[in-house]
């Protein structure tokens, strides 16, 4: 017979690196002494966000800074099991040989000089970061209980107080990364919206801009996110303009996909989609009917003239089909 994972867990990992504050969460009933709420940000204030789902894979286990102590000196001497620190940190290798820099649930990476490894995560109201300087036996682990707080760039500023002459100078940052804004891509007509600058996040932790790159793209494999680039010459800078007159779009549109309906109302002359129980996002006009709302692009249809439905692009999910029910 087999045992639980959560039993497993503790007999093997928890109870023998003395992680007494540790578990894999799998009865969101399991009342835990001293819990952190997770929050995410809601108009003015916070509202919680935490999950109802007996889990113990990604997300699913609970822990302690003082735990995580344990759990990092752990790996850095290779104390979990003899020989599986090293094999956590082997690189992957793709079909045609070439390394890459994902390992065993974490990734190696480079900081002004210094090698790196590590990896992050999030769940509901929950960011978190691993960051270990192997050479430099120094590790920064990053918990946080709100969803709009960067671990991994609060990890980097640590990093560059405690390690600070150990460090490399930082790159002098290159103007040409700039690229603040909304841009239609030559090949098609969506917009690739960046909230923030590629440099302004670089000088806000510390490194050269390729290395932030390679960064991001660690933090949003961990989220739901995504990053990508245009080269030069394939996209076309536009300025979002308002919608004078939201009528054509108002009305409720059903995804059978989702099963779910998006609402678009007029909110004091803005047009504005209500999606479930989340706040409220202003539209802008990108050209013609594309309109955009952050990083999500509608694309409505019309037939004889009136708007029957959309297509949505958010992330990774693209042409999601909508159509108006009234």
């Amino acid at each position: 017979m087999g045992k639980p994972f959560t039993d497993y867990a503790e007999e093997v990992l928890f109870k023998p690196l003395q992680m007494s504050h540790s578990h894999f969460h799998d009865d969101h009933n399991h009342i835990v002494p001293l819990r952190a709420d997770g929050y995410s940000p809601r108009g003015d204030g916070f509202r919680t966000n935490m999950t109802t789902l007996d889990m113990i894979g990604d997300g699913g286990v609970y822990t302690s800074i003082d735990d995580m102590v344990h759990w990092v000196t752990a790996l850095e001497q290779d104390g979990i099991r003899p020989g599986l620190t090293p094999i956590l940190e082997t690189r992957g290798v793709l079909n045609s040989g070439e390394e890459i820099s994902y390992a065993l649930g974490q990734s190696h990476g480079e900081h002004r000089g210094l090698a790196t490894i590590g990896h992050g995560g999030s769940w509901v109201g929950f960011r978190a970061d691993v960051l270990r300087f192997p050479s430099q036996s120094t590790s920064i682990v990053t918990l946080c209980n709100r969803s709009d707080a960067s671990p991994s760039g609060r990890a980097i500023q640590v990093a560059d107080i405690v390690l600070a002459e150990h460090l490399g100078a930082i790159s002098e940052l290159d103007e040409g990364v700039r690229s603040e804004g909304m841009f239609i891509a030559a090949f098609g007509p969506n917009p690739s919206y960046v909230g923030m600058s590629l440099a302004e996040i670089a000088e806000l932790r510390g490194k050269d801009p390729v290395t932030v790159l390679q960064e991001l793209i660690a933090e949003a494999e961990a989220s739901d996110a995504e990053v990508s680039l245009e080269t030069e010459g394939r996209r076309e800078r536009t300025e979002p303009s308002e919608i004078n007159d939201p009528s054509p779009y108002l009305g409720t549109y059903y995804s059978p996909e989702l099963d779910a309906n998006y609402e678009f109302v007029n909110t004091d002359g803005s047009l504005v989609v209500h999606i479930g129980s989340n706040a409220e996002s202003e539209l802008q006009r990108i050209s013609g009917d594309t309109l955009a709302a952050g990083s999500r692009t509608f694309r409505f249809s019309r037939e004889r003239g009136g708007v029957t439905g959309f297509e949505l692009d958010a992330g990774r999910v693209v042409h999601l089909r909508f159509r108006r029910l009234n």
